[in-house]
């Protein structure tokens, strides 16, 4: 639960209910970018549970749309049909657990694309977005589908059908580690038909760039309006200012991608809110020269010597992209945010993100998901240039 507070730590609750005589608890944290006043989880509704993690995008603000998933679902009743048809007409980036004490049953699972986190231990007793350990008795939920459980009166669940996304995902994903550990075996129908159908496209890049301005567009209109230390201070002054601090982020490498993000949420983005461009330089190895040796020595190997982050390409990118983007909004305040990392705390460090979640297997993980997230905010790791 230590884990989860300081993934909020802005609201925190919990709720307790019994299942085969099991006693179960449900928590949650929710951090301030959510929103000022987030949407109170767990949420308990009809004869429902529901845990929620994630973002509804065709709604315009994130609490409603969390409201209507509860006024649909608080509909269902003891309806498999109707629960799993809510679900697979979501929008957005997410991941659930739902429990109906009724029928002692648990439905969870991700978006197709696994934007969200969600995790579960090796009795299926525990079901979280984060590990809090690294104990390799827990397995990642494949953002394959939707999957129910019922409650063994021994503890903990056994899984009695997977519904995958399409029938794409149910082959992809039919082999995956889950599967056998839990022996998934009651594949059920596709949730949705032809979700990954192609459909002429008259103008590539335009449609390109349409869904990309659509999709950032969303992500900034969903976000909070303000920053966590204006919304203190609004409510404890009772009057309401507006916040001019940057809201919006960008993990910027000074890579294309990253910097048509930038250029994307510059068009979205109020012109008198800065935006931060978040920049992550590993210290790497230093090339070096190898000294001739005479017959029969033996060298040393000599010291490991390391380079400085500030030669790392990405930052290098990362000055250049910042300076044309400078010079195409001018108007703009942007916000380089230089994080430095040298080799002693990133293997010191290393070893927790397994305990974090399962996103930081791959080098994507490290640079770009975990060290902004740890550094950003530490004055000591940073650097901004405006």
């Amino acid at each position: 639960m230590s884990c989860l507070n300081r993934r909020g730590p802005d609201l925190v609750s919990s709720c307790e209910f019994s299942l085969e005589e099991i006693p179960y608890t449900a928590y949650c944290s929710a951090p301030s970018h959510q929103g000022c006043i987030s949407f109170t989880q767990p949420v308990q509704f009809a004869d429902f549970v529901l845990l929620w993690d994630g973002t509804i995008y065709d709604k315009e603000e994130p609490r409603a749309g969390v409201k209507i998933l509860v006024q649909r679902l608080g509909c269902c009743v003891d309806s498999t049909d109707a629960i799993l048809d809510t679900f697979s007409r979501l929008n957005g980036s997410f991941a659930f657990v739902l429990v109906h004490k009724t029928s002692k049953r648990v439905f969870f699972g991700r978006d197709r694309f696994g934007r969200r986190s969600l995790v579960c231990n090796s009795s299926l007793s525990s079901l979280s977005s984060i590990s809090g350990s690294s104990d390799d008795n827990y397995f990642e939920v494949p953002a394959s589908g939707i999957y129910t459980a019922h409650a063994s009166k021994c503890g903990g669940f056994q899984i009695d059908a997977w519904y995958p996304w399409s029938e794409q995902h149910a082959t992809f994903w039919r082999e995956h580690p889950f599967h056998t550990t839990f022996d998934v075996v009651g594949v059920r129908r596709p949730l949705v038909t032809n979700a990954l159908a192609v459909t002429n496209v008259c103008d590539p890049v335009e449609s390109l760039l349409s869904c990309l301005g659509d999709a950032v567009s969303m992500r900034v209109r969903l976000t909070a309006r303000s920053c966590r230390d204006c919304c203190i201070a609004t409510a404890a002054s009772n009057n309401e200012a507006a916040c001019l601090h940057a809201r919006i982020g960008v993990l910027f490498s000074g890579g294309l991608d990253s910097t048509v993000v930038a250029a994307l949420a510059d068009r979205y983005v109020p012109r008198d809110q800065p935006i931060d461009l978040i920049n992550v330089a590993f210290q790497h190895l230093q090339p070096k020269a190898q000294p001739s040796k005479r017959r029969g020595e033996s060298g040393d190997g000599g010291a490991t010597v390391y380079a400085s982050p500030e030669t790392a390409p990405d930052r290098q990118t990362a000055l250049s992209s910042f300076d044309e983007l400078r010079r195409l909004s001018p108007s703009r305040h942007w916000h380089l945010v230089l994080v430095r990392l040298t080799a002693f705390p990133f293997f010191l460090i290393r070893s927790r993100f397994p305990s974090m979640g399962l996103h930081a297997a791959s080098v994507y993980g490290h640079s770009l998901i975990w060290w902004p997230v740890l550094f950003v905010r530490t004055p000591v790791w940073r650097r901004r240039f405006q």
